[in-house]
């Protein structure tokens, strides 16, 4: 079936395509940009291409809601197929035969809309500058740099993750990124180099002192010690902006 899109109200709108070409019945969800719109449709046209392609399920998917939730299904029982709708920025997976119920097509919008805000930060940053400094901008945001120091020791810190970066092993961050800070608190040993420093090796130099999540990404504050006689080749490095933040299990730390 043809969807459309009207403006509402300064927001845009997704409606069924009447014979006319114009909006037919009630919006399936309204949104704050017309790609977010253009994302429900592109999720609600794959998922009726996937029933096609199953039989007997067509009439499943014209109820506009099922008269109650499916029954969980044991790993080793036959369940409903499921089917992933890949969006430009969000993966959402819903039950074959549902996927224009009320409460699919909120979980649709509800995506879109995660997708959106996870990068909306930096975007805000990225927006003004030219492409080739944005690089630069982010770098800076993940330098580390001293910001105090007292008797024992000196104060770094910088943004472990950009909302909207990813990792080495291309993993993708996001304000709805679960980072497991409840479970494994916030103050961590520091190391240099993963410990795979030929000098440094597993010594420890600092240990956290904050880990919390912003509008930008997760802020790492530390505290470095004094007394390791490495500190001040540590320094030079953070003058010339050489240090970022790296969390993870290293198990080579591990001695038996």
């Amino acid at each position: 079936m043809p969807y459309t899109i009207v403006e509402r109200d300064g927001r845009y709108c997704v409606y069924r395509k009447g014979e006319d070409g114009g909006p037919e019945g009630e919006t399936l969800g309204c949104h704050d940009t017309q790609e977010e719109a253009q994302d429900q449709i592109a999720a609600i046209e794959a998922s009726e291409a996937a029933e096609r392609d199953v039989p007997g399920e067509a009439e499943k998917a014209a109820s506009p809601e099922p008269p109650s939730e499916p029954e969980p299904t044991s790993a080793s029982s036959a369940g409903p197929p499921q089917v992933t709708v890949t969006l430009p920025n969000a993966t959402v997976q819903v039950r074959e035969g549902r996927v224009l119920s009320a409460k699919n097509r909120q979980l649709i919008a509800e995506a879109v809309k995660q997708s959106k805000e996870a990068i909306l930060a930096l975007q805000r940053l990225l927006e003004e500058t030219e492409p080739e400094e944005r690089e630069e901008i982010v770098r800076s945001l993940q330098t580390v740099r001293a910001v105090g120091e007292d008797e024992d020791t000196v104060t770094v810190a910088g943004y472990g993750l950009v909302w909207g970066g990813k990792d080495l092993y291309k993993t993708y961050f996001t304000p709805q990124t679960d980072l497991w800070l409840d479970k494994l608190g916030t103050r961590h040993v520091v190391l240099y180099d993963h410990g795979f420093d030929h000098a440094l090796r597993k010594e420890v130099v600092g240990e956290s002192a904050e880990e919390k999540p912003n509008k930008v990404g997760l802020w790492v504050a530390a505290q470095l010690y004094k007394h390791n006689e490495y500190l001040a080749g540590l320094q030079e490095l953070m003058k010339q902006g050489a240090l970022g933040w790296s969390s993870g299990a290293v198990g080579h730390l591990a001695e038996i």
